[in-house]
C-alpha cells in the first residue's frame, strides 16, 4: 500500500502544477532507479530543485503539492549523497 499511496500523492503534486507534472515524474524515475548513474541523480536533483522553485512561486510554501516536492527532493538528494564521497558531496553544496 505504502508504495501505492505513494504514487498517488505524487499524482496529485504533479497535476497541481500542470507542466511541471512530467518533470516531477521524470525525476523521481531517475532517483528510483537503482541502476541510475551519478549523471541521472544530479539531472535529478536539479530537476527537483528547478520544480520546487515554481511550486514555492505557485502555490506557497507551506502548500501539500510544495511540501511533496521538497519530500521528493530530499529523497533524491539522498540518493545522491549515498553514491558519492564526503569531500565530492561538500564539493558540490560549495559550489
Amino acid at each position: 500500500h505504502g508504495a501505492e499511496l505513494e504514487r498517488e500523492a505524487r499524482e496529485d503534486r504533479a497535476a497541481a502544477l500542470g507542466d511541471a507534472q512530467d518533470e516531477i515524474y521524470y525525476a523521481a524515475a531517475l532517483y528510483e532507479d537503482p541502476a541510475a548513474t551519478l549523471d541521472d541523480l544530479r539531472e535529478a536533483v536539479t530537476t527537483l530543485e528547478d520544480t520546487i522553485r515554481i511550486a514555492r512561486r505557485v502555490l506557497g510554501g507551506v502548500h501539500p503539492t510544495t511540501e511533496g516536492i521538497e519530500q521528493d527532493l530530499r529523497d533524491a538528494r539522498a540518493a545522491l549523497r549515498a553514491r558519492v564521497s564526503p569531500e565530492e558531496w561538500r564539493a558540490a553544496a560549495e559550489a
